[in-house]
């Protein structure tokens, strides 16, 4: 069994348990169309194709992802569930907070934005739809952070904060390993990566919690960011 067979039979281990732990009809995918949501997505789907997929649409996203959602929806038949904010906009926050700062590495600082965009709807969407599981496509290498709480919590483990059990089912997956996994699979790709390069975040595009924020708004979404930067007071030069 080579290192790509074991990680796939450890998952396979991780969601299988959770399974039968939970109601199956109680269960969800997390699902933000990016790389690493969709390997779950597929792996899940092995044991239960029928499993509830929540995807957060926060208004700002690539206009790659919100077609690639469509068309995996219809493709894949998915039970799928939409939450949206029913108030502020990433604008309005932006207007009334200012732009989402650096996420630090050792310190937890959720922007605003975030917690109402994706946490609330997201919350809301599961306590509206009997869910009391989730599955994530989150994987410690991602960040410090991410790192931390596989360590301090596992990968599955009742989040008390959310009131929501909680499973990672690909937390020690690299990087590499995921787009192995896909290519292996054939797992189909949002076209994000394929149009900006595989380092791409798959996320809201006027994002400016992250390091490189800069270099990639300014080649993924130029009329946003000069929008963004406008905003910053920053002045442009073509």
């Amino acid at each position: 069994m080579n290192d790509l067979e074991q990680k796939e039979f450890l998952s396979k281990i991780i969601i299988e348990k959770a399974f039968k732990e939970h109601d199956r009809e109680k269960c969800a995918v997390a699902c933000s169309f990016g790389k690493d949501s969709m390997l779950v997505l597929y792996l899940v789907r092995l044991v239960y194709p029928d499993v509830k997929v929540v995807f957060c649409n926060t208004g700002v996203e690539y206009p790659e992802t919100i077609a690639f959602k469509k068309r995996m929806v219809a493709e894949w038949n998915l039970n799928f569930i939409e939450a949206r904010s029913d108030g502020e906009t990433f604008w309005t926050i932006a207007k009334k907070d200012g732009l989402p700062g650096i996420r630090l590495d050792g310190k937890v600082r959720v922007p605003r934005c975030c917690r109402e965009l994706k946490d609330k709807p997201g919350m809301k969407a599961y306590r509206d739809n009997g869910v009391e599981l989730c599955f994530t496509g989150i994987t410690f290498a991602e960040s410090r952070n991410r790192f931390m709480l596989s360590k301090r919590c596992g990968d599955y483990y009742f989040a008390k904060t959310d009131g929501i059990w909680k499973c990672h089912p690909i937390m020690s997956w690299t990087e590499a390993e995921v787009y192995a996994y896909h290519d292996l699979k054939r797992i189909p790709l949002n076209p994000i990566y394929d149009k900006y390069g595989r380092t791409c975040r798959v996320g809201c595009m006027p994002c400016t919690s992250y390091r490189s924020w800069v270099e990639v708004m300014a080649k993924t979404a130029p009329g946003i960011y000069r929008k963004i930067q406008g905003m910053r007071g920053q002045e442009l030069f073509e």
